[in-house]
């Protein structure tokens, strides 16, 4: 992990294009946190394309924003009465 004098830790990791797309819509919570948070440092015009994914997956799984982590309200609903 880096220093960053603004406010906490940097932990740097590398993705293709397709595999950040595909975490973007499998929901995985570092990369949901990265575009809704991350303060981009380079970019080939591929940021536009994650964050528009980005917004698609949150209106589709319904996701929120817990202290957390993130929960789809989708998801919850439709399996908190198997539970």
């Amino acid at each position: 992990l880096l220093s960053f004098s603004a406010g906490g830790p940097i932990e740097p990791r590398g993705y293709t294009p397709e595999e950040f797309l595909k975490m973007i819509e499998e929901a995985y919570g570092a990369i949901l946190d990265a575009i809704a948070y991350g303060i981009v440092l380079y970019d080939r015009d591929f940021i536009k394309k994650a964050k528009e994914l980005f917004r698609k997956t949150v209106r589709t799984l319904e996701l929120k924003r817990l202290i957390d982590g993130w929960k789809s309200e989708k998801y919850f609903r439709k399996f908190k009465n198997t539970f």
